[in-house]
């Protein structure tokens, strides 16, 4: 029995190599004389490997995606096939594949090749790319080795698969040298994912067994997305809050804000660079980029100051395949740690007419006295451009900024405070720059502030007379012929009792008609509660005049006490009087 199934295939395989020679351009079908049918495809081998073949597949997937595609269609059945993968005969039989694997008919051949990379050359991230990493390189080279040199008319071949397709042998064969090969490919897609493999063949159709998988991911689209860095954030004293970078920070741990014109892709991260000085930029950080488009970065370990830093902010989208956004518009950032030298006060200037009506201007430095509630504070040897701040006895008081050349002037405008409190003044300034560094105090203004005006009172008593016949005391409303006639009087309080003077306070005389005409500071008697003042030659009385001399308290700040309630009345005959 098994001898007769042995002649019937004999005499097949000869009916089929005699076919061989016959001049055909079409399917071939054994059997009844009729047209071929679909999946009949015999492929037949003439010249010196005359023979009966069936078709081939490379491998596997390649079969399989066969039967996914047309497996459903029953003129498939049957549908016989070698694949090359296995060295088996697959035969679909409607539902799946049956396999025979007989003895190996294809020369399996020893040496076997390995992927040791794939290399990408297109700036910036050149080198190997990672087994399933990502490369912008559409013409990545394939590099790889063999575990022994080749032989005679062997050669390695390159395999790739396309997102998950059958494997397709590439054109041409890999260059190798000794036991290293490379492969240049080209043509790849963005977007797609490629899978390499290699084997040896030989001209006698011998082949190794497929060297290990290397896949690659496409990606040669930059990335569109526009970062912007609108803000930092300083938690340094005395300067705190949010502000934008033309504002230098004493801050070395700044948050740096910002926002990105529209989300991330999967593959894309938003990164920040920071440049110190004139140093070239370095990536600090892969930021977080919220649902609002928003992020921060916080600076951390703290920046170096090497005086006056400035450090540049950049931030750009770039994707695994290292292509790369467009950079933000640079944010440079001031660092400034170092605090301004110290200020000096110059003067305290008393903006107030006094009792003399006069203006009193500045006041003494260490013993002078100012009833003006908020004078003019002067001073210099500033930084230029700082905030002088002014403090009296530890308490700001008010604020203003130092010129170009250092010079500064706080204005009543100025002040922070309603005015200043009576008692003994200590007026220092410091200095903060623009990054919120603080200076020390200045020396110390000290003089005596004092807006509180003398509460005794001064009585005008008489006058005396000293020219003439007839001299003495004389009394209000008389004459006298006398052009510098003495005039007297007593301080009381305001319950009519003798009063004395505080320390630095004074009686001073007023002349009318003149209104206001301020003559001079009365002599004060020893016991302390009386006074005596003598008209002065250069203010000596003119004759036939009415003189009326009134007088008050003033004391050393300028502050008066209340006007006397009565006048002394001299009436002046220097001839035909008394």
């Amino acid at each position: 029995m098994k001898k007769m199934k042995f002649f019937k295939v004999v005499i097949i395989i000869s009916l089929l190599i005699n076919c061989a020679f016959i001049n055909l351009n079409a399917q071939v079908t054994i059997g009844d004389n009729k047209a071929p049918e679909n999946f009949s495809v015999l492929e037949l081998i003439s010249n010196n490997k005359s023979g009966l073949r069936l078709p081939q597949i490379e491998t596997t997937a390649e079969r399989d995606a066969i039967s996914d595609a047309y497996g459903s269609n029953t003129e498939m059945r049957g549908l016989t096939i070698f694949n090359k993968e296995t060295y088996c005969v697959n035969v679909w039989n409607g539902t799946t594949w049956i396999e025979w694997c007989a003895q190996q008919s294809v020369p399996l051949l020893t040496t076997t090749p390995a992927i040791t990379e794939v290399n990408d050359d297109v700036p910036d991230c050149t080198g190997t790319v990672a087994d399933g990493g990502w490369t912008n390189d559409a013409a990545p080279t394939v590099k790889g080795t063999l575990d022994a040199a080749l032989g005679n008319g062997e050669t390695v071949v390159i395999y790739r698969s396309d997102n998950g397709g059958a494997a397709v042998k590439l054109p041409g064969v890999a260059t190798v040298t000794n036991t290293d090969w490379t492969y240049d490919d080209s043509g790849l897609l963005s977007g797609h994912t490629y899978a390499y493999t290699a084997k040896v063949v030989s001209s006698g159709g011998g082949e190794s067994v497929f060297s290990n998988a290397w896949s690659i991911q496409v990606d040669t689209d930059r990335p569109t997305q526009i970062a912007t860095i609108d803000t930092y954030t300083d938690d340094q004293e005395p300067q705190t809050g949010v502000f934008d970078f033309s504002i230098p920070t004493n801050d070395q741990t700044p948050l740096i804000s910002g926002t990105l014109s529209s989300a991330l892709g999967a593959n894309e991260t938003l990164v920040l660079y920071r440049a110190a000085g004139a140093a070239a930029a370095v990536k600090v950080a892969t930021l977080t980029v919220g649902g609002n488009l928003k992020w921060t970065y916080q600076e951390t370990p703290p920046l170096p100051d090497a005086g006056n830093a400035t450090y540049t902010y950049t931030a750009r989208v770039e994707d695994a395949a290292c292509n790369y956004g467009d950079y933000s518009a640079p944010a440079a950032l001031r660092l400034d740690t170092r605090a301004p030298f110290s200020p000096s006060i110059a003067n305290v200037v008393d903006n107030v007419t006094d009792a003399y009506y006069r203006l009193k201007g500045p006041t003494p430095e260490g013993y002078g006295s100012c009833n003006d509630p908020t004078p003019t504070i002067t001073g210099g040897e500033s930084e230029p451009g700082t905030t002088v701040l002014i403090y009296d006895n530890g308490v700001l008081i008010g604020t203003t900024t130092a010129d170009n050349y250092g010079n500064w002037t706080m204005l009543p405008s100025q002040y922070l405070v309603p005015g200043l409190t009576d008692g003994w003044k200590i007026l220092t300034a410091k200095l903060v720059d623009a990054a919120g560094n603080i200076s020390a105090a200045s020396q110390p203004f000290t003089f005596t502030q004092d807006t509180t005006p003398p509460t005794q009172l001064v009585t005008m008593v008489d006058f005396v007379d000293a020219v003439g016949p007839i001299q003495g005391v004389r009394q209000s409303g008389e004459q006298t012929d006398d052009p510098q006639p003495t005039l007297r009087g007593t301080i009381v309080n305001s319950s009519g009792q003798p009063a004395t003077l505080a320390t630095g306070e004074r009686v001073t005389i007023y002349w009318t008609p003149i209104s206001g005409n301020y003559l001079g500071f009365a002599t004060i008697d020893p016991g302390g509660t009386s006074w005596t003042f003598r008209i002065p030659a250069n203010l000596a009385l003119t004759n036939n005049s009415t003189n009326d001399f009134s007088a008050l308290v003033v004391d050393a700040a300028g502050n008066a006490g209340p006007l006397s309630g009565s006048v002394i009345r001299i009436i002046v005959k220097l001839s035909g009087g008394y």
